[in-house]
């Protein structure tokens, strides 16, 4: 479970700050801002905050942007609002928003202050834990591609999606040629650096909005959306193969696979996401079997 317990206090009042880090820095690990431009910059190029403690009103951006570019930022840290304003409709206004986790008024007791930061560091250990699991459940430990489970979910809503606008989609079943022989020469920590290499390679071959996932071992599926047709996905197909042919180092061996991919194209050789991976797995068969090192288009059979 995370364990961080950086709190990040944005306040215009320097004595406030210095009273809140005396009081507060031996409980929590405490950095202290008077602007919310520089907030938000902390944000950007420090390490995670769990906690972040901002004041409603403030000269230039106020809290409120503060905190909703902040929620953008980083999602994970929880953000607690500040106010003395009597009136609290603006701060319920962004609890309902989701924008923060709580409010407190001004002035604010070290005891009040104290809870509050428990509670919501609590809170982020809970959502970090099950991120964690999440991140288990969905995506390969290897590579930290998709896995066949969340490459499933992506597939049923671009259908949907594609039934919707009218477009194509093409799901791309690629295995590696010769990972094996790469394997029982040079054993498995030379498989495993092979597949983490090839495998950020071949994501990069991809447009954004595509979705690369590692189905186990050396085999992947590429899910290729809003196709004009089929042909459109050519160029990328041609880049996948580039990307899994090139070497990877091995401390002095230089490993080298090719790729096999079978491509089946949404609607035409399927009308569902269990039968395009069918298909398209049908297709990379194909293009093992003419040859390697090359893709096969079921349609073209």
């Amino acid at each position: 479970m995370n364990t961080n317990d950086r709190v990040l206090i944005v306040d215009d009042d320097p004595s406030l700050l210095a009273a809140l880090v005396r009081h507060l820095g031996e409980r929590f690990t405490i950095v202290t801002t008077e602007c919310g431009e520089n907030a938000l910059e902390l944000i950007r190029t420090q390490a995670p905050f769990a906690v972040m403690l901002c004041d409603m009103r403030m000269p230039g951006m106020d809290g409120i942007e503060v905190l909703r570019r902040a929620m953008e930022l980083s999602p994970e840290t929880i953000r607690v609002m500040l106010t003395g304003n009597p009136d609290q409709r603006t701060a319920i206004d962004a609890i309902n928003q989701g924008e923060v986790f709580r409010f407190l008024s001004k002035p604010a007791s070290i005891t009040a202050l104290t809870a509050v930061i428990n509670e919501a560091l609590h809170r982020h250990n809970e959502l970090s834990h099950f991120n964690d699991l999440e991140r288990i459940a969905h995506f390969d430990a290897l590579t930290g591609l998709p896995n066949r489970i969340l490459l499933a979910d992506r597939m049923r809503q671009t259908v949907v999606q594609c039934q919707r606008r009218s477009t194509a989609t093409a799901v791309a079943y690629i295995d590696l040629d010769g990972f094996k022989e790469v394997n029982d020469t040079y054993g498995h920590a030379a498989g495993d650096i092979l597949l983490a290499t090839v495998a950020q390679r071949m994501q990069q071959a991809l447009r954004e909005g595509d979705t690369l996932a590692r189905m186990g071992g050396d085999e992947f599926v590429a899910l290729l959306i809003d196709l004009g047709s089929g042909g459109d996905c050519e160029t990328i197909l041609e880049r996948l193969l580039q990307a899994a042919a090139e070497p990877v180092v091995f401390d002095t061996a230089v490993l080298k696979v090719s790729a096999s991919i079978g491509v089946a194209i949404y609607p035409r050789d399927g009308q569902n996401a269990e039968r395009l991976l069918e298909a398209a797995d049908q297709a990379m068969y194909q293009a093992k079997r003419t040859g390697r090192n090359r893709y096969h288009l079921l349609a073209s059979e």
